[in-house]
């Protein structure tokens, strides 16, 4: 019993321990191409890292994950504008994904983590203008986690009026605790018809982190009606940082449609020295409310491991249960064997077991009978004849005798008008005599002293040992005068001791 116990508190440890990997596999299940430099890479789960490069020829991108699964519609992929394919290869340690190019182009891999995608964007560095440069110089730096670099250019992009600037600027405010701000960004660029659909997303958590739960809503149903993501990926929030006014301001102008060249950029210091006077609202706010989607993930991942150890603990304590419910069979059917022995033995008579153990005895020592010659076989018949014949002459007499009144024993048989019965006497007399004669030829010297010898001396002759001993005894006294003498003297002294 101990020894399951520990199997199966290893089993769940194990189970605990590697719950994350088993929850987080991370399934590449559809990639689209839209706009016609896009690629989007849409995950199960969020990849937790991976590296990109360009050729050297720069026509071709390859993105290498860490080993994940693929559905087989993913394998290849075929585009219609600057992309024109896409391979994806897995490994037994990586997984790589190719995009082949039909013109040199640089690129943008950036990580979408409520559309838990990866958006591969193409250019030409040639054709940018300043606020396109502006624009994709921020998100290299949103790719290496330098979030302050990445938003001052992200601001300057804003200036000259890049819409897709605007999202990913309330991606980077609400990443830093900004929530006015990041909701200010966010809902400017989806005014202006971004086609960064995450901005939806995260949107629907800055209102539900401002208890906006109308709103909040609305937008959730407009991300998944747009992306087709039946659930939202997490984004990490860090509430802890005070209101930045710089941003703040900025973010209210850009809403106002203040002209923004007279703005001044944001500088790598502003969060640090930002006023927390104006961060009431943001006060009560907790890191769990930020994280909602977080916290369900996990939540359910406890529902499933709770699930799991009480099936495995059910099956543990059925088949305890059913070696019990074996044991009790067991010992039942021992008590009833009993029992039934018992009063077998109490309702068995010993002629019964007298009777069993003849007839078993019958078949388990059957008898070996001499081997009989022919002549002795015919005299055996013979005789068996004559004992039938006597019997059926009996049986007629008896029934004459029962109709008569008084029955009187018949002492000798002299002559009897039944030729069956006349017959059999006279075989019976004959046999008598040659088995006389046969006993008057043996010679005293043919006849064996011991006893087993003499036995089948007389079955041979077909006539009794007794015959035999006699006249073995009759000859020694004949012959052998002292054995006569002492024979004679031992019956005197017994007459004389019965006087």
């Amino acid at each position: 019993m101990a020894k399951r116990l520990k199997i199966f508190f290893l089993i769940i440890w194990l189970m605990i321990a590697s719950g994350d990997d088993l929850f987080s596999k991370d399934i590449l299940n559809r990639i689209v191409i839209n706009p016609l430099n896009r690629a989007s890479l849409f995950f199960d789960n969020m990849p937790k890292n991976f590296q990109s490069k360009l050729s050297d020829d720069k026509k071709t991108i390859s993105i290498e994950f860490p080993s994940i699964n693929v559905v087989d519609s993913c394998r290849q992929f075929i585009g219609q504008g600057i992309i024109n394919s896409i391979q994806v290869q897995t490994y037994p340690a990586k997984t790589l994904v190719t995009i082949m190019l039909k013109d040199k182009r640089g690129y943008n891999a950036v990580l979408l983590p409520y559309s838990k995608s990866v958006m591969i964007e193409v250019f030409n560095w040639n054709d940018l203008t300043p606020a396109e440069d502006k624009y994709r110089t921020a998100l290299l730096a949103y790719e290496d986690g330098i979030y302050q670099e990445s938003l001052n250019e992200l601001v300057e992009s804003i200036k000259s009026g890049n819409t897709n600037a605007l999202a990913f600027a309330g991606f980077i405010s609400l990443k830093l605790g900004q929530i006015y701000s990041a909701k200010n960004f966010l809902k400017l660029a989806i005014s202006k018809n971004t086609d960064i659909y995450d901005a939806h997303a995260a949107l629907y958590h800055a209102y539900m982190i401002s208890d906006s739960i109308a709103e909040a809503e609305s937008h959730l149903n407009t991300f998944k009606n747009i992306t087709g993501v039946a659930s939202i990926g997490t984004f990490e929030i860090d509430l802890s940082i005070p209101l930045d006014t710089v941003l703040f301001a900025f973010s209210e102008s850009v809403v106002a449609g203040i002209d923004l060249s007279v703005i001044t950029p944001l500088d790598s210091t502003s969060f640090s020295e930002a006023n927390a006077d104006t961060t009431a609202p943001l006060g009560d706010l907790t890191s769990e409310m930020s994280d909602t989607p977080f916290l369900t993930k996990y939540f359910l991942e406890t529902l499933v491991f709770i699930a799991f150890a009480v099936l495995v603990m059910l099956m543990f304590f059925y088949f305890r249960w059913r070696t019990a419910q074996q044991e009790i069979i067991s010992r039942q059917k021992g008590a009833r064997f009993s029992d039934d022995l018992k009063e077998a033995k109490v309702n068995l008579k010993p002629k019964q077991v007298t009777d069993i153990y003849a007839e078993s005895e019958k078949f388990a020592n059957p008898v070996t009978l001499p081997v009989v010659s022919a002549e002795e076989e015919a005299q055996q018949v013979m005789v068996k004849d004559i004992e039938q014949i006597l019997k059926e002459s009996d049986q007629k007499s008896e029934i004459k005798s029962q109709s008569k009144v008084s029955l009187k024993p018949i002492k000798k048989i002299e002559k009897s008008s039944n030729p069956k019965v006349e017959l059999a006497m006279h075989l019976i007399e004959e046999q008598r005599k040659i088995k006389t004669s046969q006993i008057d030829n043996l010679k005293i010297e043919d006849l064996p002293d011991e006893s087993g010898k003499l036995n089948d001396i007389a079955k041979k002759f077909g006539i009794e040992k007794g015959g035999l001993e006699t006249k073995q005894a009759i000859e020694r006294l004949l012959k052998d005068e002292k054995y006569f003498e002492r024979i004679s003297k031992k019956f005197q002294n017994q007459n004389n001791n019965e006087q």
